[in-house]
């Protein structure tokens, strides 16, 4: 099984109904990186949760919506995929989509999920799980002053938002 309850098949045959060439390849060695990740290990695949978290003037709202979750025997894991090739993930950036995804998700049954971010960017690698630990100390404060900032560019930009 993959994410949406697909098989492989289906993911890789979705690939190459892409036009561009170079996108159809990068989709399929994402999808076969993800495959050989999970690969011999028992998940239970569940509905990921999904919310939104808003700016200090609720102006701007981001959607935090992971790809997948699963349970193993170590608990309940709810994971995005970092697919892009041409981006590199840097730790501290991963940091503040875990901690974001755990600000706007961590309630009910998720309430002691693991939040991560599965790395398949880079081909020749082994896929990199980024966990709790990549939170930099600062992160409650980078993700209020980012929501803040994308807020006052947008009423800069559209002063009838004010």
């Amino acid at each position: 099984m993959t994410v949406g309850q697909q098989s492989y098949d289906q993911a890789i045959g979705h690939c190459t109904k892409i036009a561009r060439l170079d996108e159809a390849i990068a989709n399929q060695n994402v999808a076969k990186r993800f495959q050989d990740w999970r690969a011999g290990q028992s998940l239970d695949y569940v509905e990921p949760p999904s919310s939104t978290i808003s700016g200090p003037r609720e102006i701007l709202k981001v959607k935090v919506e992971p790809d997948f979750a699963y349970t193993n025997k170590d608990g309940v894991f709810v994971v995005l995929v970092w697919p892009y090739a041409n981006i590199e993930l840097r730790q501290k950036i991963a940091g503040i989509g875990i901690h974001m995804m755990q600000a706007a998700l961590a309630v009910g049954p998720f309430g002691s999920a693991t939040f991560c971010i599965l790395d398949l960017s880079k081909p020749s690698a082994k896929p990199k799980r980024y966990l709790h630990g990549s939170i930099p100390k600062n992160a409650s404060a980078l993700l209020a002053y980012m929501l803040d900032h994308h807020e006052l560019a947008y009423i800069q930009s559209h002063p009838s938002a004010a």
